[in-house]
């Protein structure tokens, strides 16, 4: 009797620490995890749960820590090695995330949240189709939870699976109707119609009131989504306004600092250091660089459709390698945005093309050719010029109207921070036309400019003048792109799958003075904006 005592005390300790966590009182939560293992180090929970809280109030390698510790207590425990694999991933350390995972994959495990785990770090590792069998095998052994049915629906979305997705999101919402990022998800998988929408249901919860500042963002971000689909541009931009101001609100950010760091970044990569560099040999990259909604997702399913490219999605993989390759060569080094810009352009540029290639050969393999269709790589052009001498340089680009009010009015889940407020989204739309400038003069034709509007209106002249800059052989299925199964994680996910459109085209002009905030800092910069707007470069 007294020995199952002693087992049992910490399960049901723990079982406490684990209800105080669902309540939200974490501190509650951890003072009661700590106190087990004050009372027996070797119960290995104890440093899950402790690492798990870790990691859910953003303390990443303390979570690292105290996993390890678990694993080391009870080694090759399937819930400890999934939860790894996820912190892995999230620190972006994806070769060491996909072992972890592959090891798992044989285990015929029963436990729902294993499952979400695994899924959540294929997910970050960009294997989307891994990523949505987890989440199908987490729902199996929990049909009930509507954390599980998000989950799934989410990964239903990347992988072109619209219906299910939007299935599973109204299950969530009949049983959690405050939700609200549902809401926005639901609206954005399909376009709406007079006949099936949500418009009643979305004016209804706003006109009610919405405590949460990021639920009133999301709700109406959803009905500015789905008046835009309706027709009703009025309607749509007054709740993309209404969503942004209120995402704004509070945020920690001065578009000044990007405006500099972009100065600086054409100071620093001017044309004499491009003169003293060399480079990896490996070729195999094609990099797609430009803002966010202008066209990119669409440019890399046209060209990945074909057979010798592989699409490797949005890789964090080089601006991760420089940043660590600068922190290991500048201990110390302050992390302001000049500062870094400055100490990189000194690194061993071959060293760091051979770096990038080692971190994504566990999603590219041996392809013959990869893209890796991160936007923000503009900002690294230079470096990556520098580092990958062989790379494939692909800057798509926008009218600067509309992809002012396609950024605008779109909900970023973390990155693009100036894009909640036309002044912000202005003045770093002028600094980056000015640094693609600056990238365009020293780079010459090794960066392939493509316009979004000339690839809508003549898609296989524009695909066969890619394909040719690329060296490949020209393959008709690159204009049956929206056929391909390749799954696909940004927020043209619906979109892409479709073939070419040009509705989006010129549609600033229905917005001329909602947008006119944007405009007028572009005229004062002296930037075209007229509908025949191509850049000089």
């Amino acid at each position: 009797m007294t020995e199952t005592v002693s087992e049992n005390w910490q399960d049901r300790e723990l079982a406490r620490a684990m209800a105080s966590y669902a309540r939200g009182e974490l501190a509650a939560a951890q003072k009661v995890a700590q106190a087990i293992i004050r009372r027996d180090r070797n119960f290995s929970p104890a440093w899950f749960f402790l690492s798990k809280l870790a990691q859910a109030v953003g303390q990443k390698p303390h979570a690292v820590k105290l996993l390890d510790t678990a694993l080391q207590l009870q080694p090759g425990e399937p819930r400890y090695l999934a939860f790894k694999a996820y912190l892995l991933a999230t620190a972006l350390q994806v070769n060491e995330a996909l072992q972890l995972l592959a090891g798992l994959a044989s285990a015929d495990l029963d436990d729902a949240l294993i499952y979400s785990d695994i899924g959540n770090a294929y997910h970050i590792c960009g294997e989307l189709e891994l990523a949505r069998a987890a989440f199908q095998r987490a729902l199996d052994l929990a049909p009930d939870s509507a954390y599980h049915q998000y989950n799934l629906a989410t990964s239903c979305k990347f992988v072109g699976e619209f219906e299910q997705a939007e299935a599973l999101a109204d299950q969530v919402l009949v049983r959690h109707p405050d939700d609200w990022t549902v809401y926005e998800f639901r609206s954005g998988l399909r376009k709406q119609t007079p006949a099936r929408n949500h418009v009643q249901q979305l004016e209804g919860l706003l006109d009610k009131g919405i405590a949460s500042q990021k639920g009133e963002v999301q709700v109406a971000c959803a009905l500015g989504k789905e008046y835009e689909d309706l027709g009703d541009l009025g309607g749509a931009f007054r709740n993309f306004k209404r969503a942004a101001d209120r995402r704004r609100e509070g945020m920690d950010y001065r578009v000044s600092g990007d405006v500099e760091a972009m100065a600086t970044i054409a100071e620093v990569y001017d044309g004499a250091f491009f003169r003293e560099q060399e480079g990896c040999a490996d070729d195999r990259a094609i990099f797609i660089v430009g803002l966010p909604r202008t066209g990119t997702t669409l440019l890399e399913r046209i060209i990945s459709a074909h057979t010798d490219v592989f699409a490797a999605g949005e890789l964090q993989n080089f601006g991760n390698e420089l940043i660590r390759l600068v922190t290991r060569a500048t201990p110390g080094i302050k992390h302001d945005k000049v500062s870094m810009v400055r100490a990189a352009a000194g690194l061993d540029h071959r060293e760091l093309g051979q770096a990038y290639i080692d971190s994504t050969r566990s999603r590219t393999g041996n392809a013959l050719r990869f893209i890796d269709k991160l936007p923000m790589n503009y900002l690294y052009l230079g470096a990556i010029a520098a580092a990958l001498p062989g790379a494939r340089l692909i800057h798509m680009d926008r009218h600067p109207m509309d992809a002012a009010y396609a950024i605008y009015k779109t909900l970023f889940t973390q990155a693009y921070p100036f894009s909640y407020s036309l002044e912000d989204l202005g003045h770093y739309y002028v600094a980056y036309r000015k640094l693609m400038d600056h990238w365009h003069t020293q780079l010459g034709e090794r960066l392939l400019h493509v316009q979004y509007e000339q690839l809508v209106g003549d898609p296989e002249g524009q695909a066969r003048r890619v394909i040719a800059a690329l060296g490949l052989d020209w393959q008709d299925g690159c204009l049956e792109f929206y056929k391909s199964a390749q799954p696909t994680n940004t927020a043209s996910a619906v979109q892409v799958r479709q073939p070419v459109y040009a509705s989006s085209v010129a549609k600033w002009r229905q917005l001329e003075d909602e947008l006119r905030p944007f405009r007028d800092i572009l005229e004062r910069a002296g930037l075209p904006h007229d509908p025949d707007f191509l850049p000089a470069s």
